[in-house]
């Protein structure tokens, strides 16, 4: 057992609701905390939780309650007592994700990788989705072969090239 919390710089009245590991890197993790201070909110760690990085500006104060982080788009998302945050990494802060969700408290986050979307679990409003961004890379098929692709990304087919979709093809506009 491994005690992160041990260095992290809370009052000690905060309740810890949620921690997110990043599937590529377990040295890489976040920290979100109930309560009404308005400066302890989410933490965030490079080295397990040896040393800690406040991350809390531009959340209401208000508990949060979960967090997620998407590997693929590189979002960080939390869910709050009044709905969704992403945070914005050129500004350094959090930012209100999305438009038509409720101000209503989310108990949980999910990520349906397959789908690339956001699962909101949220108090008394039901379950709610959102769009997120697919990678940036292109699979170009030249010859006939077989390419097996399940993240998202564009497709080139070159002239005299075969495409053959042997389950299902999901295609997304803008």
């Amino acid at each position: 057992n491994i005690n992160i919390t041990s260095n992290l710089p809370v009052k000690g009245g905060e309740i810890l609701t949620d921690i997110e590991v990043a599937s590529d890197n377990p040295n890489k993790l976040w920290v979100t905390f109930s309560g009404f201070s308005a400066t302890e909110k989410v933490f965030y760690s490079i080295n397990g939780g040896t040393s800690w990085v406040n991350m809390s500006t531009g959340l209401p104060n208000l508990p949060v309650t979960s967090i997620i982080y998407d590997k693929e788009s590189q979002f960080l998302i939390c869910g709050t007592d009044v709905g969704i945050y992403k945070y914005n990494t050129t500004l350094s802060k959090w930012e209100r994700f999305g438009t038509g969700f409720p101000y209503t408290p989310v108990s949980k986050l999910r990520i349906n990788n397959k789908t690339r979307e956001l699962v909101v679990a949220t108090y008394g409003r039901g379950i709610w989705k959102a769009n997120l961004p697919c990678s940036n890379y292109t699979v170009s098929i030249d010859e006939s072969a077989t390419h097996n692709i399940y993240d998202c990304c564009n497709l080139r087919i070159t002239n005299n090239a075969t495409l053959t979709i042997k389950k299902e093809l999901l295609v997304q506009g803008d």
